[in-house]
């Protein structure tokens, strides 16, 4: 895999390390009202007008344009706040505040009768919103979005971008759909003091993630968070290279840490011609500290290919090295994949536990790989493949694969295949591994098994 959109203009070398926070994801953690105590509201709706004041409900602006200049100049812990039922024509504007922060954040989000739907912004050909400010790279954030529906008809842009470090943004409950990219995190130009070109402490939640051919989420950042979403049909463009999570870096020296992938639904990934050409969710560069934790990434039977794996942490450039430290894998459900569900190489420390792999066609051959794919200078090692439970229906599925140059603790994993498996271990073992105790592993066969689908809570047959 290759970035698909970094400014390669406004690349940056910069491998500093990120902003400094004694409570990363702190800011994340609680709800935030609209805005804060003392803060002033301007308000917009579709039927107001530019020269009111809008202070008041009875005064809105009508602009996505004038809301959006009006956020650039506002004080921390103010907000712009869209009518509910409204639609807003968005212009292509680079948004920063350097009045707002992680104690004094400014807010975009909705007003009005809970009835009506949230306010729609449309944005055909420019990104829905622009966190950018323009030259090298200065420190600002401090940012809330939430409750808005963004909209594009072109398949180009993102629907919210970041770039030249932007640090401290939540979004919460928004719905993004129809734009190459649905968010955005890019890289920095060279940066002035106090900055380190990089986003830091970014958090996506409870959002709805939709029909974005280029990538669902494609980015990184220090102390990134993105949990409760649904990603759905992202990344149809092009297979192999376009995903629903793309965990990808920017700036590829720079180490980005405290990462964390947690309770999303990840469904129809790279549907190309009606099928899954793609992973999931993937993750390359340099990354410490990283948790992938209860997803649920599935696929419908007969639609995958061999190129749609669920989960994958590995080197996927060439160029430069990648390696991952401290990475964590637990009770995520993966289902109906083609070829591999949950793969690792270059991880250093990694936990793979508890997690729930299951096939209802015949299509998928590993649950779980390590190494993967050929790893660059860091091997896998310190790896801990424990309490996973693999189903498979292919006669040539096996539970696991595992090799490289260092043994691991393989250890109470249950694997079942069905009776006309051609494997006889339903872990692989090569290399370093070849003599590793697998003894307290379960390996059994099925003619039938049933599974609870954890979307409908249906009973399903795995024949």
């Amino acid at each position: 895999d290759s970035s698909d959109s970094s400014d390669s203009s406004d690349s940056s070398d910069s491998s500093d390390s990120s902003d400094s926070s004694d409570s990363a994801f702190a800011f994340g953690d609680s709800e935030s009202s609209s805005s804060f105590i003392g803060g002033t509201n301007y308000y917009v709706c579709d039927d107001g007008d530019d020269n009111d004041s809008g202070l008041s409900e009875e005064t809105p602006f009508q602009s996505y344009e004038k809301a959006m200049a009006t956020f650039k100049t506002m004080n921390g812990g103010d907000s712009v706040l869209f009518c509910r039922g409204g639609v807003f024509a968005a212009v292509s504007i680079r948004l920063a505040n350097y009045n707002c922060s992680a104690t004094a954040m400014c807010t975009i989000a909705d007003y009005g009768d809970a009835n009506k739907g949230r306010p729609q912004i449309l944005a055909n050909n420019v990104n829905g919103f622009n966190f950018e400010e323009g030259g090298n790279a200065d420190l600002d954030g401090g940012y809330i979005v939430k409750n808005l529906t963004l909209l594009s008809s072109t398949n180009t842009e993102s629907g919210v971008r970041f770039f030249n470090d932007v640090d401290d943004v939540i979004l919460d409950n928004l719905h993004i759909q129809g734009f190459n990219g649905g968010v955005y995190i890019a890289g920095g130009n060279a940066p002035n003091p106090g900055s380190n070109s990089n986003s830091d402490r970014i958090v996506l939640k409870n959002s709805v993630i939709i029909d974005n051919p280029g990538q669902g989420f494609l980015g990184i950042a220090n102390h990134l968070l993105i949990e409760n979403n649904l990603f759905e049909n992202n990344g149809s463009k092009t297979a192999v290279f376009n995903h629903n999570i793309y965990l990808a870096p920017p700036n590829p020296s720079h180490v980005y840490t405290g990462v964390i992938v947690r309770g999303n639904t990840l469904y129809k990934s790279t549907h190309i011609n009606g099928q899954c050409q793609g992973v999931s969710l993937v993750a390359h560069g340099l990354i410490d500290d990283l948790l992938i934790e209860s997803n649920l990434v599935k696929e419908d039977v007969g639609k995958v290919t061999g190129y749609c794996w669920g989960i994958s942490v590995d080197p996927g450039y060439g160029g430069y090295e990648e390696g991952f430290h401290n990475v964590v894998i637990i009770n995520n459900k993966v289902l109906n994949m083609g070829n591999v569900a949950i793969g690792c190489a270059s991880c250093d420390g990694a936990i793979i536990d508890g997690n729930v792999i299951a096939d209802s066609g015949d299509v998928l051959l590993v649950g779980i790989s390590v190494p993967v794919r050929t790893e660059d200078a860091i091997k896998s090692k310190n790896v801990t493949i424990t309490n996973n439970t693999v189903v498979l229906n292919s006669p040539h599925g096996k539970g696991g694969g595992v090799g490289g140059l260092n043994a691991f603790v393989i250890q109470n994993n249950k694997t079942s295949l069905p009776a006309a498996s051609t494997v006889t271990d339903c872990i692989s073992r090569s290399a370093a591994n070849e003599n590793t105790d697998i003894s307290t592993n379960i390996c059994s066969k099925h003619s039938e098994i049933q599974f609870i689908d954890p979307t409908t809570g249906e009973m399903v047959d795995i024949l």
